[in-house]
C-alpha cells in the first residue's frame, strides 16, 4: 500500500497512555484501502509520553469517530453511506492526503516556522528522540514497527550533545571505579610503619 498519509487505526486506554496500532490506511488508484500494517511488526502497542496522551485524548473526544473501529483523523463531514475501503465496519470519512496537507499540515508547519517539514520527519524525530533517551535497538524496532535492525539504525544519530553526554558518563564511571579501587586498596593494605 503506497500512501504518504498512512494514518493508523489506533486506540488509547484512559488509565495508561498506550497507543495500539492495528490497521493502516492508504489510497491506491483512487480507492481507499484499510488493511493490516505492512508487516507483523507494524501491529504494535506503544506507550506514549504523557503530553501526547493529552493531545490524543482531545482528538478522540473532539474529532474522532465513535467506537473502537472509528477513525481518529477524519474529514469533518464524511459522505453518507458505506465507505469504498471494504473494511467491514467503516463509515467513511478518510482524511485524504491533499485535504490533510492543504487544510491542516501546511498551516501547522507554517505556524511553527518549519515550512519544509514533512510528515515522515515527525516519525523520524520521535524515533530519534527515543534512541537519544537510551532505547535499545530492539525497543526502537518495536516502537516504530520495523522488522530489521538496518531499518531502525537510521534513527541512531550521533550528535555532538549526545557525544558530550556519553563522554561525561564514561568519565563519571571511570572516576567511580577508581575511587572504589582506591578505597578497596586502602582498606586491605597494612598501614605504612615507616611514615612515623
Amino acid at each position: 500500500m503506497s500512501s504518504s498519509n498512512s494514518a493508523a487505526a489506533t486506540s488509547t486506554s484512559p488509565a495508561t497512555p498506550l497507543l495500539r496500532v492495528e490497521r493502516a490506511y492508504g489510497r491506491v488508484n483512487g480507492v481507499n484501502i484499510v488493511d493490516e500494517p505492512k508487516s507483523e511488526a507494524g501491529k504494535r502497542t506503544v506507550r506514549l509520553p504523557d503530553f501526547l496522551k493529552v493531545l490524543l485524548q482531545n482528538q478522540l473526544e473532539t474529532f474522532a469517530q465513535p467506537g473502537p473501529d472509528g477513525l481518529i483523523f477524519t474529514v469533518a463531514r464524511p459522505a453518507p453511506g458505506k465507505c469504498d475501503c471494504d473494511y467491514p465496519r467503516c463509515i467513511g470519512g478518510h482524511l485524504l492526503h491533499a485535504t490533510f496537507h492543504r487544510s491542516y499540515f501546511r498551516p501547522a508547519r507554517k505556524a511553527v516556522g518549519c515550512p519544509t517539514l514533512r510528515v515522515h520527519d515527525l516519525r523520524h524525530t520521535g524515533a530519534t528522540l527515543a534512541a537519544q533517551h537510551r532505547a535499545t535497538l530492539a525497543e526502537l524496532m518495536r516502537r516504530i514497527g520495523h522488522t530489521t535492525p538496518q531499518a531502525a539504525m537510521i534513527y541512531q544519530h550521533a550528535t555532538d550533545e549526545r557525544d558530550a553526554e556519553l563522554a561525561k558518563r564514561m568519565s563519571r564511571s571511570a572516576k567511580k571505579a577508581k575511587t572504589e579501587r582506591d578505597e578497596s586498596r586502602s582498606a586491605t593494605e597494612p598501614p605504612d610503619e615507616t611514615a612515623a
